[in-house]
């Protein structure tokens, strides 16, 4: 069985609305603190094409969740690394992804290797990411992925969201279903062709509350 479902968090939808302005600026100011120093992590300026192939792990969810947290910034969606080095057997994975002028072949490709690393919840975002995430579904079901003792692959677009709504979405909703749920201990975020996504996957990963607490506007 597949859960395909366009979601919103809706709920804070009146007040993210108000909010995402302030938080675009607030991180940037805030950079130098939510970024690891260089020697952990390079920074890759905004204008300065990615050429990053290898995932990254930005940080941990300490607060609430307690998963690891990666990035992995494409220059196109062929540049996958056959191994994935994360925790856990499966994976929670966020696509942000252009892809309009992309073939179902490469989709149906990209989704397969995905499916392969241990991805059980992906969620889409960016242009035609309902596309996305219907070919990621085709695929789960025409390969073979489904098994006997679960065959539930959990799918989710977010075409009418922000970026920072999907990390959101992501980061505290996107559980996979029982079957997984144990060994589901990584949030892999994957930017395609897009280093300026990939910066603010960056930003959030490095410090998931202070991201948190900036986009639901906490005052705490």
């Amino acid at each position: 069985m597949l859960f395909r479902t366009g979601v919103r968090c809706v709920a804070f939808q009146a007040v993210l609305s108000k909010r995402l302005a302030r938080f675009s600026l607030e991180l940037a100011e805030e950079k130098t603190k939510l970024l690891p120093q260089p020697a952990d992590l390079s920074v890759i300026p905004r204008s300065i094409p990615s050429t990053v192939t290898h995932i990254e792990h930005i940080g941990t969810d300490h607060e609430k969740t307690g998963r690891e947290l990666y990035v992995l910034d494409l220059l196109d969606a062929d540049a996958v690394p056959s191994t994935f080095n994360t925790a856990g057997k499966y994976a929670t994975i966020l696509i942000a992804w252009d892809a309009t002028n992309a073939s179902p072949d490469a989709i149906s490709s990209l989704a397969r290797q995905l499916i392969n690393a241990g991805g059980v919840y992906f969620c889409t975002w960016g242009a035609d990411c309902e596309r996305v995430h219907d070919i990621i579904d085709e695929e789960w079901v025409g390969n073979g992925f489904t098994t006997a003792s679960d065959p539930t692959l959990m799918t989710t677009w977010h075409d009418d969201d922000s970026l920072a709504d999907a990390i959101w979405f992501a980061l505290y909703n996107a559980f996979p279903v029982d079957a997984y749920f144990d060994e589901c201990r990584s949030v892999i975020a994957i930017c395609i062709g897009r280093p300026d996504w990939a910066t603010e996957f960056r930003l959030a990963f490095a410090n998931p509350k202070r991201f948190g607490d900036l986009l639901l506007g906490s005052n705490d």
